[in-house]
């Protein structure tokens, strides 16, 4: 949940009349909750506390906590534990939540954070629902929490075991509790169970046979896509198991719909409990258990394959899984030797984004990296370029800039030895000092006209017109000094070398290759066109512009 600093810029607070408290949402939803479209969504619990908020002038929304799917029976969560540290740090004095079940349902550890620490540090709790405020004298009493908590724990306990409950019961008639399979449908005098979907069951069957024959799973989905069959999704909408057609955002099968076929045991008429570990927030996929943790009810409906023919599958799954894990290994070894050392210099000169950093490695040998903007679908810059072949153009610019750096300084100590060097300098100074006069006379015959027209020598009208022809004198004769300054700090400038510039002046440009910190000593920014022009800002002067000044200077 990303944080949110908001002023109630929409309400007025007199600061003088009372305390303004840094106050913080908390909010929660517990992983059995986790993810449901209810009226007790995260979403639901923030609108309503920012809503209380907003109607008590002396509460400012400092930020909000959330933790997505974490039980309210112990306090180790990691937004609450983020909470903990910004009131120690000072920057939360006041805590809001729709109600004390959404804080804990820990009678001990609740009752240890609002009767003892929270008084203790001097934070304001608030919990809508249950009309508490540790501000109310009310609600000091010490007794309204401690029961409150302790019916909360005990509703928590008594939901966990009812839920699994009802959970043993399921597994032990071999009930289906999950998104109905492909291949299957319920039975509808049993809706527990599961009945064959003849309609495609046929499929399910021709995925295992045409695996077991070595064809990839991406070859299979093709062939079911060109047969017209529909995919699980969709076949579930057909059978009426899921309203939204519209959520149906594709018609191809692809190898994911594939993989989850071939690894489910369920086809071999098997009901098997407790095959995925979730961890304990918002996570739609989550870990496969170890086969010995799996509960398995044995012939709980119809099977479409032979446990050997599942098994053998799995095997041959599971063996490409560690070849691929193990080329993954070995590719990420060479993908961390090949790092993005134009990183925050390359960028889009369409849309001004950052170039997104390629890399590609093929078992383990063939390496290569490229560059391309990300946003390449909005700003139509397609070009995509090579980091090596980027490497070489920004190595030649370098060496060019170091080159001709030399022949600037030698062109330079020809031409300062020489009298035209020394006319042209006294000619800027004496320019710049001839226009400084200038503009300082001004304020002169601005002094002069005034005492004219103290004196009476002057009407007001007169003295107006004269004051105002003499502003816009020296208003021109400002900006003649200007340019005299400009010039004349323009001719220094060229003249100059950056500090971190000279000691390359002193190479041989040819003997340097590329390196990135090389790189970034002359590269400030580098920009590429949709047809694959470079734009380059060094951090030095340009030192091409500069040898063409400097010879203009000496003609």
């Amino acid at each position: 949940m990303a944080r949110v600093s908001r002023k109630n810029n929409d309400k007025t607070k007199k600061v003088s009349s009372y305390r303004i408290w840094k106050t913080a949402i908390y909010a929660r939803l517990s992983n059995i909750n986790s993810g449901k479209e209810d009226d007790e969504t995260l979403e639901v619990q923030i609108a309503y506390d920012r809503m209380n908020i907003d109607s008590k002038p002396d509460l400012e929304l400092i930020d909000i906590y959330a933790d997505n799917g974490f039980t309210g029976t112990n306090f180790e969560r990691p937004e609450f534990e983020r909470l903990l540290a910004d009131i120690q740090m000072k920057r939360i004095d006041c805590i809001v939540v729709k109600d004390l079940s959404r804080f804990g349902r820990n009678f001990l550890d609740a009752g240890y954070y609002l009767e003892k620490l929270f008084p203790f540090l001097g934070v304001r709790f608030i919990a809508i629902n249950d009309r508490y405020d540790s501000e109310a004298s009310e609600s000091q009493n010490g007794m309204t929490v401690p029961i409150k908590d302790m019916l909360n724990e005990l509703y928590s306990r008594d939901l966990s075991v009812k839920i699994r409950k009802t959970w043993e019961q399921k597994r032990s008639r071999g009930e289906i509790y999950w998104p109905i399979p492909f291949g299957y449908r319920k039975d509808e005098e049993n809706p527990g169970k599961l009945i064959l979907d003849k309609e495609v069951a046929v499929f399910v069957k021709m995925i295992f046979d045409w695996k077991l024959k070595a064809i990839s799973q991406r070859e299979i989905a093709s062939r079911l896509t060109e047969l017209g069959v529909p995919i699980p999704f969709e076949r579930r909408v057909q059978l009426g198991y899921v309203k939204d057609g519209d959520r149906v955002q594709r018609e191809e099968w692809v190898t994911r719909d594939i993989n989850r076929i071939l690894r489910d045991p369920l086809y071999t008429g098997d009901m098997v409990y407790n095959r995925w570990a979730y961890a304990r927030h918002y996570q739609n996929t989550g870990r496969e258990n170890p086969r010995e943790e799996w509960c398995i009810t044995p012939n709980a409906h119809e099977p479409i394959i032979t446990h050997e023919e599942y098994e053998t599958v799995r095997r041959e799954l599971k063996n490409k899984s560690a070849q691929y894990q193990k080329r993954r290994t070995e590719n990420k070894r060479s993908l961390d030797k090949m790092p993005n050392v134009f990183e925050k210099i390359l960028f889009c000169a369409e849309c001004g984004h950052a170039m997104h950093h390629i890399r590609r490695v093929f078992h383990n040998r063939t390496r290569f990296t490229e560059y391309h903007c990300r946003h390449r679908k909005e700003c139509e810059n397609k070009h995509i370029i090579p980091a090596r072949f980027l490497q070489i153009l920004v190595m030649d610019q370098i060496r060019n800039q170091i080159q001709i750096g030399i022949d600037i300084e030698q062109m330079k100590k020809e031409w300062t030895a020489t009298s035209e060097y020394a006319k042209k300098k006294a000619q800027l100074q004496n320019q710049q000092n001839m226009r400084q006069r200038v503009v300082d006379s001004f304020a002169d015959k601005k002094r002069k006209a005034y005492e004219d027209f103290a004196e009476g020598l002057l009407n007001e009208n007169e003295f107006m017109a004269v004051r105002q022809d003499i502003e816009e004198k020296a208003m021109k004769a400002k900006d003649y000094l200007e340019e005299s300054k400009a010039e004349w700090e323009e001719l220094k400038q060229l003249l100059q070398v950056e500090e971190h510039f000279q000691e390359f002046l002193k190479m041989n440009p040819e003997d340097l290759s590329f390196n990135e910190n090389l790189m970034k000593t002359f590269i400030k920014r580098i920009e590429i066109d949709r047809d694959g022009a470079l734009s380059i800002q060094f951090t030095i002067q340009n030192q091409v512009i500069r040898y063409l000044k400097i010879e203009e200077l000496t003609k």
